[in-house]
């Protein structure tokens, strides 16, 4: 089997929901991109429902195209196509990440969409706080997320690195998915009912260069949104190079043509633990450290394979069972619903639609 890509790794249903929220487009035309995007309608019943990172991607892209509107109607004056390439041309010709953070600033003054970045620095952190009239309001979570995983995201493309986020501030509660920020956010803190939303970065962190030509930019914005929300670069944290370990390992690899006689299991943690050349209780209390396990790792790991093949190859749902390590489908559709809240076969309705 093919290396797991960051395509596969799945999100809450309820980061589609946020996107749709504020749409004016029509209930059939909706539906319409949603079948296009393979998201069964269905699925936004379910409350554990997920969707892979590619899916979530081209759902984002057609919404913007389908409404002209690069904020999908979250912005009290609609962003029009094209914005995100006119500042991205802005900032590539910054010398480094403040400056770059500092003409984002700048172009949300000059927007006025209703809602601003500010800058402050204390000490030897840099606040980039979001401001407007929606402050307060829970339904608005979609442009304090979208803003700033993309404000974020922008800034990594950039330096061609993950730059390390020492935490971010949200005014709303806690969300059901909250655990999915720590994906879309590289494992930065986050904290909940805060009196501002900000992302706090070590100054140090804004002195790296821009890393990236105008070329590079030409073919970023071939497909902007979706180049950016799968951006990929090396991920330091323990739970990735766990994860990274269990996608790789020959573990997760069945032959197709001996399906029937041999079902391999993934890699154990003594064999993970070698790989990284630690001692098995060390990596442990490394993984408890982020406030992950190697179980709950290597279920995410299956879960997110499982939508990948569901979606996207015409693979029995047997034989996706037994390609990720289960000897029979009645135990890996119970293990599905846990992860999901949905029977393997809801993945599959939209081929039918």
């Amino acid at each position: 089997m093919q290396n797991q890509s960051i395509h596969s790794i799945s999100i809450s249903i309820d980061f589609v929901h946020t996107a749709l929220e504020k749409l004016t487009l029509a209930q059939d035309e909706i539906d319409q991109i949603l079948q296009q995007c393979r998201i069964p309608k269905a699925l936004l019943l379910h409350s554990q429902a997920r969707v892979s990172l590619s899916q979530y991607a081209q759902l984002i892209t057609e919404l913007t195209v389908a409404t002209r509107d690069e904020l999908l109607g979250h912005s009290q004056t609609i962003s029009p196509l094209g914005s995100l390439a006119v500042l991205m041309h802005w900032l590539i010709s910054t010398k480094d990440m403040m400056q770059a953070l500092q003409r984002i600033t700048k172009y949300y003054q000059m927007m006025g969409k209703g809602f601003d970045i500010s800058l402050q620095i204390k000490d030897d952190k840099i606040c980039a706080e979001l401001i407007g009239s929606f402050q307060t309001e829970a339904e608005d979570a979609f442009i304090f997320e979208f803003g700033f995983f993309f404000i974020h995201r922008i800034l990594c493309w950039l330096a061609r690195d993950i730059l390390p986020i020492m935490a971010i501030d949200f005014p709303f509660a806690e969300p059901s998915y909250s655990s999915d920020y720590r994906l879309m956010f590289y494992g930065a803190p986050i904290r909940f009912g805060q009196t501002s939303a900000q992302m706090i970065f070590d100054r140090n962190c804004l002195n790296q260069p821009i890393n990236q030509s105008l070329t590079q930019l030409q073919q970023l914005l071939k497909d902007p949104f979706t180049q950016l929300l799968i951006l990929n670069f090396q991920n330091s944290s323990w739970s990735a190079k766990v994860a990274e370990c269990l996608q790789n390992a020959d573990g997760l690899h069945v032959d197709h043509a001996e399906m029937n006689q041999e079902v391999n299991q993934m890699a154990t943690l003594a064999e993970v633990a070698d790989i990284l050349q630690l001692a098995p209780y060390t990596l442990q209390r490394r993984l408890q450290d982020e406030g992950q396990s190697f179980l709950a790792i290597k279920n995410q790991v299956k879960r997110d394979m499982a939508i990948e093949l569901l979606v996207n190859t015409m693979m029995s749902i047997e034989d996706i069972s037994l390609q990720l390590g289960f000897a029979e489908t009645s135990p890996f559709t119970r293990s599905f619903k846990l992860w999901t809240g949905v029977a393997p076969s809801a993945y599959r309705k939209h081929k039918n639609s």
